[in-house]
């Protein structure tokens, strides 16, 4: 099905609203969650429908205009006293007295219709004019690992916060601060050196980070965190992969963990690598 452009506008629209059903919410939602410019589309979507609906809240708590209240008054008040007759000629139609409730009623549902789709012109037609915080791109734990690791490794002589001198320790240590049990994998397809490892936060979680030294220099890291609640499990562990500019992630679900495998995205041997680690989780 599509996935950019128009089409991919109106099928996001109808996740908004709850109009699609299951199949194609978890392929939406796992699209939205993996491609970056599905993800500020959604974004964009949804706060313009936000947009929307402050605008025409706002309209409905303005006051009525004092002439139409008066008109209104007009229309259903009845006189006191009979008015005097004024002869006419045939041809002159009577004055039909105007019913001002239906307009009331048709008025409120093309208020309803333009709030509606209020929202979605907003979000297509006037980012330019929202706040900066509502049309801030969306965020995941995958960007907040990336951001961690760029700060980290640009840190020289302090890439660890606890080194692999005792190995015991370290996992003790992460397993303790994420909340998961962690255990060292063995990897036999690579020459690598465990550095140490680190905790940093993704969306509010603590997350496990194991760091290590490639043959080249490069930094491999190895993050686990425990996995949003009703996050399925994957038993075929099908890695997901996300590039962040010269950066490669790894990522897949097992055991209420949720595991990635980051490092530079011109390694070759990087997914072979997250497979085997895969394997042993």
């Amino acid at each position: 099905m599509p996935t950019t452009g128009s089409s991919l506008a109106l099928r996001l629209s109808a996740l908004i609203d709850g109009e699609v059903d299951d199949a194609e919410r978890r392929e939406l939602e796992r699209l939205v969650e993996n491609d970056d410019e599905a993800r500020r589309l959604y974004q964009r979507l949804k706060a313009g429908g936000a947009a929307g609906t402050q605008a025409f809240d706002a309209m409905l708590s303005d006051p009525l205009p004092l002439a139409l209240v008066r008109q209104m008054r007009q229309g259903t008040d009845q006189p006191s006293a009979t008015p005097e007759r004024v002869a006419t000629p045939a041809a002159t139609a009577k004055p039909k007295r105007v019913k001002l409730w239906p307009r009331f009623v048709a008025g409120g549902v093309g208020l309803v219709l333009i709030g509606g789709s209020t929202g979605f012109l907003i979000g297509r037609t006037m980012n330019d004019e929202m706040p900066a915080d509502i049309l801030a791109p969306a965020r995941s734990w995958r960007d907040d690992i990336v951001d961690a690791y760029r700060i980290h490794t640009r840190q020289q002589g302090h890439l660890v916060e606890m080194t692999a001198t005792e190995p015991d320790r370290l996992v003790a240590w992460l397993s303790q601060g994420a909340g998961l049990s962690l255990t060292l994998p063995t990897i036999k397809d690579r020459p690598l050196t465990l550095e140490g490892g680190r905790l940093i936060v993704a969306e509010g979680k603590p997350v496990a980070t194991l760091l290590y030294r490639t043959e080249d220099g490069d930094v491999i890291a190895l993050c686990l965190m425990k996995a949003p609640l009703g996050t399925p499990d994957d038993n075929a562990r099908t890695l997901s992969e996300t590039m962040r500019d010269n950066l490669a992630m790894l990522s897949w679900n097992a055991g209420g963990v949720t595991y990635a495998v980051l490092g530079p995205s011109s390694d070759p041997k990087l997914r072979a690598l997250a497979e085997e680690i895969a394997d042993q989780m």
